[in-house]
């Protein structure tokens, strides 16, 4: 049994001598790992919503050339993105419900419709998301980088988008072959149902959606409370934001105030989203579609020059063997709201009889008493307004030397919010949002563990506060510190949101004497929270920041 001992003993003693002598004479060579050469799965929470950019294109760029499109048909719209699913911040492409594969330069589907090709040349527009008309069947990209984009083709047949992760910019082309199905007229949807809502549920929709929704759309048919939705919503007022009478965004926030006013004020974002959550409160399966359409359908003939004000956001119901119907609940644009307050008509005066004449005296009057009498009056009357001065100037310098401190303390804290949002890295600006909410638990009274990851500051808080998704943020704000690129400043605002809105249900979980302590804490200036969980700063390959 001792000589197969010696005789591995001897083989591994030889085989390591030859590595030794040999190792150094052998060619040198770059070492491969199968992870650089793999490419990573399709992740779409790496992309922003791309309804996020809707008033960006609106307002800022209404006159900028998007795309140049050739071959669509008149009174067709234009499509980008297919929306259906939200979170309480943004209306965003679930990747389930979306089922993005794979694909190439041909697509499979059964032809129910006409075959539309159109000609795409790329403007303005900077992005992923490719922009199209009916399902997707051919595309032939024919830019400086159609290799890539060819390389990074996703579709989903489910909500007729498409998408490269390679992105598509100024100076690229392509052509797209979709599947143009008619829209079904309403009058034959008459009896018709929807489609069975398997939708991903959407999650932290305010209360006042559906109470809005039951009351708008009333009773009735399927098509009819829908229709009757889209026309109470439509009787609103337009704006979008330049008059400042309506804010950007459709957060569950956005949407409650928008609903809660006495007024419907906004634009296609926020009538869009509003109408689709309040169709999912009634059951039936509504989505947002992002995309653009001209005023003068006429304009699409020929070569036409997309817009940044030709954008526009619908809503979709699923009616099953009917297919997808289109609503628009914006208001017309010349429907603003107005200030002018309209004045009463004048009043005649009243007819007063002149008073009578005062009855002539027997004696001349002594002007030196009737000037000294005066002079008293005056200065009765200045004592009187300087006494009531001195009483307004001690209040205001009391109610001053009271709120000096709380006014210090909101400096302070406001402060600190804004160095860490405007941090000059993306990332360090990601988790400067988390640390804004840990901060505010601390004020009021939550202090997590020291030295501890967000993740496990997350599980130490959710005792505390059960209903707030802190986990899944804090796993977000996680994949875009420590990703192997720095997030993208839209996903950075979004994170800012979510942080903002998870810190104001923070405060409400708490009674009102101990919101006012938790605003007057100075806790979390010297709670000593442990190390810095940001990535630092690593050399970049000249490709990857052309990437990012």
């Amino acid at each position: 049994p001792i000589t197969p001992i010696l005789a591995a003993l001897v083989a591994i003693t030889l085989v390591g001598g030859i590595a030794a002598v040999a190792g150094p004479m052998l060619p040198g060579g770059t070492r491969h790992v199968l992870r650089e050469r793999a490419e990573p799965p399709l992740d779409l929470h790496d992309y922003a919503s791309p309804v996020t950019n809707f008033r960006h294109w609106k307002v800022d760029r209404t006159e900028d050339t998007l795309f140049t499109i050739t071959g669509l048909p008149e009174g067709e719209r234009l499509r980008l993105a297919t929306l259906d699913t939200f979170d309480g911040i943004v209306f965003n492409v679930e990747r389930d419900s979306a089922a993005f594969v794979r694909a190439g330069d041909r697509i499979d589907g059964a032809d129910a419709g006409r075959l539309v090709a159109l000609d795409v040349s790329v403007g303005e527009y900077a992005g992923v998301w490719l922009p199209g008309v009916g399902d997707w069947r051919e595309i032939e990209f024919t830019g400086p980088g159609a290799s890539g984009q060819a390389d990074t083709l996703y579709h989903s047949h489910s909500t007729s988008t498409a998408l490269t992760k390679a992105g598509v910019a100024s100076g690229d082309t392509f052509r797209m072959t979709g599947d143009l199905v008619t829209s079904t007229d309403r009058a034959e949807l008459k009896d018709a149902r929807t489609a069975p809502d398997r939708l991903p549920a959407p999650s932290l929709v305010p209360e006042i959606v559906g109470e809005t929704a039951e009351d708008l759309a009333g009773d009735g048919t399927t098509i009819e409370r829908l229709t009757r939705m889209e026309t109470q919503l439509k009787d609103g007022f337009y704006s979008d934001g330049r008059d400042g009478k309506s804010r950007a965004g459709h957060t569950a926030e956005r949407i409650s105030t928008m609903l809660s006013s006495p007024t419907l004020i906004g634009d296609d974002e926020q009538y869009a989203v509003t109408m689709a959550l309040m169709a999912r409160s009634l059951g039936y399966p509504a989505r947002v579609v992002l995309g653009f359409y001209p005023e003068d359908p006429a304009v699409t003939s020929g070569a036409w020059e997309v817009r940044g004000g030709d954008a526009h956001v619908w809503v979709e119901v699923d009616f099953g063997q009917h297919g997808w119907v289109t609503f628009d609940p914006t208001p017309d644009s010349d429907r603003v709201p107005t200030t002018e307050v309209p004045r009463p008509l004048p009043k005649p005066d009243p007819q007063v009889p002149p008073p009578p004449l005062p009855p002539p005296h027997d004696g001349e009057e002594d002007p030196m008493v009737n000037s000294t009498d005066r002079a008293i009056g005056d200065r009765k009357d200045l004592a009187t307004l300087f006494a009531v001065l001195r009483i307004i100037g001690t209040v205001v310098g009391i109610a001053a030397a009271a709120a000096a401190p709380f006014l210090l303390i909101a400096y302070a804290k406001r402060h600190r919010r804004t160095r860490r949002r405007r941090a000059p890295r993306t990332a360090d600006s990601a988790s400067g949002s988390w640390d804004e909410l840990i901060d505010t638990a601390i004020d009021h009274g939550n202090r997590p563990p020291a030295n501890g990851t967000r993740v496990e500051e997350a599980k130490a808080l959710a005792a505390a506060y059960p209903t707030l998704s802190l986990l899944d943020t804090a796993r977000r704000i996680d994949d875009q510190v420590y990703g192997p690129l720095s997030p993208p400043a839209e996903a950075v605002d979004q994170t800012w949101q979510r942080t903002a809105d998870l810190t104001a249900q923070l405060k409400r979980a708490h009674p009102p004497l101990q919101r006012f302590v938790g605003f007057c804490s100075l806790r979390s200036f010297w709670a000593g929270r442990g190390v810095q969980r940001s990535k630092p700063e690593l050399p970049r390959p000249a490709q990857t920041q052309a990437a990012t």
